[in-house]
């Protein structure tokens, strides 16, 4: 019986080193969570039953310190019950009072009681923290409605100091109480398991309403399932986010971002969710201007004045650009009832400089009868920071009727580097800084000298590019992006990039380059690859900007010269004129055209008076035209020809 007995003793030690060995061999080759405690960590469940603190929209917050001792939390729970019927509130987890959120729950009020503070359990993400480190528990609001007021959410419970390992934060006064603290209980457990590991790369492609934004997954840790995505928002505390990936592989990872506003500055971070929810670096992105330029001289604040452009009466507003590149102005414009079109230029130095750098005819009909900003886009004037320029305002229009408005501030001199100016035209005194106005409104737009260089070589069915030598010269390059397709879509970002195409033929190759203000400046290169052929090129493209005078020069279409543009209608004494050339024309072709009179003459008379009076009236419609003066005299030299064979013609048959 005793043999037996020890048998099977000897058996059962058997099973456990065999059971031991096969967990140990588990543990190696299929990592897993082990749990080793779960539940409350830290807390303190006293409140008042008569008064709570009022949580609201507009950083009427509340904070409340603690100090975990597991490595997860996983839950927190507050007393709370609503106070209207819509909106959030957010309970966010914080490594400091003001840091980033690093995860939160947010719930919408319906969950709650609206008789009294209820526990509610706000199930976060899992987080790993730093045992015996302090972390802040944030309760905040937040309503998609009408939130240009505090808008109280919800009422949440708190007591007198119970708890000895934190303080209470008021956000709304950024105050501390240490004889308070608010109601809470953090939920905690200790896992022994690896968390992933993400970064966030420096590496973005951005545009005026958008970009792409880049990660890293370098690490799974001992999960088997990532999922992968980004953070962003205008502060730390980012308020959006979007999914990659719910099951990421190790290597890099991207998001496209839409609907953003230019000249807007953003912040990002990458975050991996496995057992517990990791965050990459914080970084930023600017995105750029929609047209390549940016504001820089704005006087736009104050009321109370204005100015009046008629026959009576010219306006002009002076500034200083900072830029050298000047593309665009607006004005603050409206009218009365007009009788005539108004004229905008730029001089510099005066109003009344006989050198006018660019000048456009306003039609009435482009200006309303309430204050509106009117955009002129005109050819890029190169100008020279520093020094001073005119926006002129002049018009025809009877001054009994009122004229053109342009309104301005009246109270305060807002804008410093420039004042208002009038010419009393009935007067016809010199021009005068106005007495009633300080600045009308305006604003000038402008941007950098930029130039795109691109060195390249390319080998078979593969293209090198380096594009360090491109420059702007009010700023730095902050952005080299690269279209190899050229669909509009940026592939690529850095001043040196490569690529391989799959197929021979001509390839158009796109770069853009932004430099710190937000500008850009684009260049695109052709290049033919074949396999078994080598070759390089450089090029060099920039800003076309001139500083000649405002012939041909009125006007722009983007970056690049605009020919023709038409300001028409033609005036009433023009329409007579052509008609009655017209008119009299058909009445000399026809008395050509008889038989007795052609037999005499001959058709020449006929074809001449028809073929001078059209050049005639081309004449009188591009002398409406801005066009260059080049098509004006071409056309007066086609007159002159027609006339000089005429009369040769004719001289020659009485010979």
């Amino acid at each position: 019986m005793k043999g037996k007995i020890k048998e099977w003793i000897q058996k059962q030690r058997a099973h456990k080193v065999l059971l031991i060995i096969l967990l140990l061999l588990v543990s190696v080759f299929f990592p897993v969570k082990m749990v080793l405690g779960d539940g409350i960590d830290q807390q303190q469940t006293n409140y008042f039953s008569d008064e709570a603190l009022d949580v609201k929209t507009q950083g009427y917050y509340w904070g409340q310190s603690f100090v975990p001792q597991n490595n997860t939390i996983t839950k927190i729970s507050i007393p709370c019950m609503r106070m209207n019927d819509y909106g959030d509130i957010i309970v966010c987890l914080k490594q400091t009072v003001d840091g980033n959120v690093l995860v939160y729950k947010a719930v919408n009020v319906t969950e709650l009681s609206n008789t009294a503070l209820q526990w509610h359990d706000f199930d976060i993400p899992d987080y790993s923290v730093t045992p015996n480190t302090v972390y802040w528990i944030q309760v905040r609001a937040f309503w998609d409605g009408d939130d240009g007021y505090a808008t109280s959410i919800a009422k949440i419970g708190y007591y007198n100091d119970t708890y000895a390992n934190g303080l209470l934060h008021d956000y709304s006064n950024a105050e501390n109480f240490s004889e308070f603290d608010m109601a809470f209980k953090v939920y905690s457990e200790n896992i022994s398991s690896t968390p992933p590991t993400v970064e966030t790369l420096n590496k973005t492609i951005i545009y005026s309403d958008g970009a792409e934004i880049y990660g890293n997954l370098t690490s799974k840790g001992s999960n088997t399932t990532i999922k992968v995505g980004f953070d962003y928002g205008l502060t730390t505390s980012y308020g959006n986010n979007i999914t990659v990936s719910d099951n990421a592989a190790i290597g890099e990872f991207s998001a496209t971002l839409s609907g953003l506003q230019p000249f807007t500055t953003y912040h990002y971070r990458t975050y991996a969710i496995g057992d517990t929810i990791v965050y990459g670096e914080d970084r930023t992105f600017t995105t750029c201007s929609p047209n390549g330029y940016h504001e820089d001289q704005n006087s736009s604040t104050g009321t109370g004045g204005v100015i009046y452009i008629s026959n009576h009466q010219s306006a002009a507003q002076s500034f200083i650009p900072t830029l050298p590149v000047l593309t665009k102005a607006d004005m603050y414009l409206s009218r009365t009832t007009v009788t005539d079109d108004l004229t905008v230029s730029i001089t510099k130095g005066r109003p009344d400089n006989n050198t006018v750098l660019r000048t456009k005819t306003i039609l009435s009909s482009e200006i309303g009868t309430s204050n509106a900003w009117y955009s002129w886009d005109f050819n890029d004037l190169r100008v020279t920071p520093g020094d001073t320029y005119f926006i002129v305002l002049e018009s025809l229009t009877d001054s009994s009727y009122g004229g053109y408005r342009w309104e301005g501030d009246a109270n305060a001199n807002s804008y410093a580097n420039g004042s208002a100016w009038i010419k009393d035209l009935i007067e016809n005194t010199d021009w005068e800084t106005a007495s009633n106005i300080y600045d009308a409104h305006f604003k000038t737009y402008g941007k950098s000298m930029m130039y795109v260089n691109i060195s390249y070589s390319y080998d078979n069915l593969s293209i090198s590019v380096n594009a360090t030598n491109s420059s702007s010269s009010n700023s730095t390059i902050e952005h080299y992006q690269w279209d190899w397709e050229n669909d509009g879509i940026y592939d690529a970002e850095g001043a040196v990039q490569s690529h391989t195409y799959l197929t021979n033929g001509t390839k158009n190759i796109t770069l853009k380059i932004i430099d710190s203000n937000g500008d850009w400046e684009s260049a695109t290169i052709n290049v033919t690859l074949e396999n078994n052929v080598t070759g390089q090129g450089n090029i060099t493209e920039g800003t076309e900007a001139d500083n000649t005078p405002a012939e041909n020069n009125s006007e722009d279409d983007g970056n690049q010269s605009n020919w023709f543009n038409w300001h028409l209608p033609l005036s009433i004494t023009a329409i007579i004129v052509i008609v009655g050339l017209v008119t009299m024309g058909a009445a000399f072709v026809a008395y050509f055209m008889k038989p007795e009179i052609r037999s005499k003459v001959g058709i020449v008379a006929s074809l001449a008076t028809m073929f001078s009076i059209l050049w005639i009236v081309i004449a009188i419609i591009l002398y409406y035209a801005d066009v260059p003066m080049a098509y004006l005299a071409a056309d007066m030299m086609m007159l002159a020809v027609t006339l000089i064979l005429t009369v040769r013609y004719y001289w020659g048959r009485r010979r």
